[in-house]
């Protein structure tokens, strides 16, 4: 099958019923397409409420008879012999197009595009700063994919660092990449808003590290990553001395008569106690028992409190020092015997 027409469409829809393609055009909102051997689009006239085509694997060699895909959202079209794109402006809501695999040398015709914020274009053919420059059109485009080309000019972070929305970027497979000093510093500095490069996620105290690195070099760096320490530590301190707080205030009302806030918020608010034998809700009383416990044990700045013991965790130790090879039981038909057997013997 190369011809790509109404009709082959059409047989297309009735081989995939089960895979939410329907025999009547307008009822699509998706088309599987893909991996047919098409050589040219066309037929898709009567399928006006198409959002996502699925057309890569084949030999397409030119976009386009796509006027009539308006609520276009998603378009695949990698894996094809696409050498430029064309005939991209009836898409006005096309958010993500994938061209991977072809062999595309320049990116044009995109700015017709506003809501445009995906373009995944590796294993292409881009090599200057020239072929990438027409990205400076595109604004909002947030997720780029650029690797396994053939950029090489360093010029290129230039656009990238131009693109305000700009949070996923891949360049690796790029000879550009060795021909920039500091490569992912530089670059995570030079776009603000950038949250992936290439195979890895960029958290904040990165950023915080390469944004230091650009300021003032390698020992500005250094310095901000002593200061991430000293706040860190500083946040530690500041949660022992919260939690010291809340303890001197629960014993301060404790020793008043006052009762004390209860560590259970959550509970006591939003689930409705029962009441037991005494007239005390168990929440109550598993609540005054934890409390109690807290408040026997000592304050010391820097010194954890021993964990607290349980009657599970008191049986658990008192089995610890039972020997179950030598455990034997007493029978009312006979001598002491073991628990799992008649015979200790066969052991």
């Amino acid at each position: 099958m190369s011809v790509m027409d109404a009709a082959a469409i059409l047989s297309i829809c009735k081989a995939k019923d089960r895979d939410g393609m329907y025999r009547t055009p307008e009822l699509n909102d998706k088309l599987y397409l893909h991996f047919k051997g098409f050589t040219t689009i066309g037929g898709l006239e009567h399928y006006t409420a198409v959002r996502v085509l699925w057309l890569e694997g084949n030999a397409i060699s030119k976009i386009e008879n796509l006027d009539h895909q308006s609520e276009l959202r998603t378009l695949y079209l990698h894996q094809n012999c696409l050498y430029e794109l064309d005939n991209l402006a009836p898409l006005q809501q096309l958010d993500s197009l994938n061209v991977s695999e072809n062999f595309i040398s320049t990116l044009t015709n995109l700015a017709c595009l506003p809501k445009l914020q995906t373009l995944l274009m590796k294993d292409n053919r881009l090599r200057t700063y020239a072929d990438v420059a027409h990205l400076l059109d595109c604004p909002f485009i947030r997720v780029l994919d650029l690797s396994n080309n053939q950029l090489e000019d360093p010029e290129i972070m230039f656009v990238f660092a131009q693109m305000p929305e700009l949070t996923i970027l891949k360049l690796e497979g790029n000879p550009v990449i060795k021909k920039i000093p500091h490569y992912r510093k530089a670059t995570i500095a030079s776009i603000p808003k950038l949250r992936h490069l290439d195979d890895r996620p960029v958290f904040d105290d990165e950023r915080r590290l390469c944004m230091a690195w650009a300021r003032g070099g390698l020992e500005a760096e250094r310095e901000e990553r002593a200061l991430m320490r000293t706040e860190e530590e500083d946040k530690r301190v500041a949660n022992w001395k919260a939690f010291d707080e809340m303890i001197a205030l629960a014993r301060s009302q404790r020793a008043d008569g006052d009762e004390p806030e209860h560590t259970n918020y959550h509970m006591r608010n939003h689930m409705e106690p029962t009441q037991s034998s005494e007239g005390v809700s168990p929440i109550e009383s598993e609540e005054d028992e934890y409390l109690d416990r807290i408040l026997d044990q000592p304050s010391l700045p820097g010194v954890e409190a021993p964990p607290l013991q349980t009657e599970e965790t008191d049986e658990l130790e008192d089995l610890e020092t039972v020997d179950l090879c030598n455990t034997v039981r007493a029978t009312d038909d006979g001598p002491r015997k073991h628990a799992w057997g008649e015979d200790p013997s066969v052991l």
